[in-house]
């Protein structure tokens, strides 16, 4: 059971993503080119911490917005 729980205001904007280790929700323009390397760089790294995530949504130029919860999160 996560510890947080995210609940958008607008469902219609929102995407999410549901696994056994991550619960990850992704808003923006462009949304589902976004969503599947989003969904695909996260939710395959073995070692995924917060630096990381920063990195992938850095090389992203567009607006959008993403929550991860997830199980493996390494703080750093």
């Amino acid at each position: 059971m996560p510890l947080v729980e995210f609940i958008p205001a607008k469902l219609n904007q929102w995407v999410s993503y549901k696994n056994n280790e991550h619960l990850i929700w992704i808003a923006g323009d462009n949304i589902l080119d976004k969503y599947n390397y989003l969904i695909k760089k996260i939710t395959t790294n073995k070692h995924l911490n917060k630096d990381y995530v920063k990195n992938i949504i850095k090389g992203i130029d567009d607006y959008f917005g993403i929550v991860v919860i997830t199980k493996k999160l390494k703080h750093t």
